[in-house]
């Protein structure tokens, strides 16, 4: 529990500090989450029915994040009231990181090729360090959405997360 814990926090912090830029989206992309799907743009009171009997964390600020099980997490930012950036974790099962890798993408293929034209990706990397993590992540540009693979290094502790990211953090 604690390391899907820390996983589901240090991919969301880590999202903030995403600096390539995404693809234009479009009002029909989204990302899944349970039942739901969530898009851009939609209103807080449009997430919160729509995610209607799942525990969200935050909903007097504009950073939810959404319980839908260990180890899967999902977080919500808003700006001006409305979603601004959706960031869910695909879990991590018995360590295999290439399944939830594989997973994704296979969410992501199926998607484009549901809208036309096939998947294409761009992928960088790059490495963040401070004195209490290292984190190597992993960004690849698929249209409209980012997959952020990371590994964060605790001084000997290592911990793996997949996140599906809609949107662009504004922080920098």
């Amino acid at each position: 529990m604690r390391k899907a814990v820390m996983t589901v926090a240090g991919l969301a912090c880590l999202a903030l500090v995403c600096s390539v830029p995404a693809a234009a989206q479009t009002p029909k992309d989204y990302i899944a989450v349970a039942e739901a799907k969530l898009r851009l743009g939609m209103s807080k009171a449009a997430v919160s029915k729509a995610l209607e009997g799942h525990k969200i964390v935050g909903q007097d600020s504009d950073y939810w994040l959404i319980d839908l099980g260990d180890p899967v997490a999902v977080t919500v930012q808003f700006t001006n009231g409305r979603v601004d950036v959706v960031t869910k974790e695909w879990p991590i099962k018995q360590g295999d990181v290439a399944g939830a890798i594989f997973g994704l993408v296979s969410s992501l293929q199926r998607e484009a090729h549901l809208a036309g034209p096939a998947l294409s990706c761009i992928v960088a990397t790059d490495t963040l360090t401070n004195p209490s993590v290292t984190t190597q992540r992993v960004w690849a540009h698929c249209g409209p959405k980012v997959v952020m693979i990371a590994r964060f290094d605790t001084g000997g502790t290592i911990s793996q997360g997949v996140a599906e990211v809609l949107g662009q953090h504004k922080s920098q």
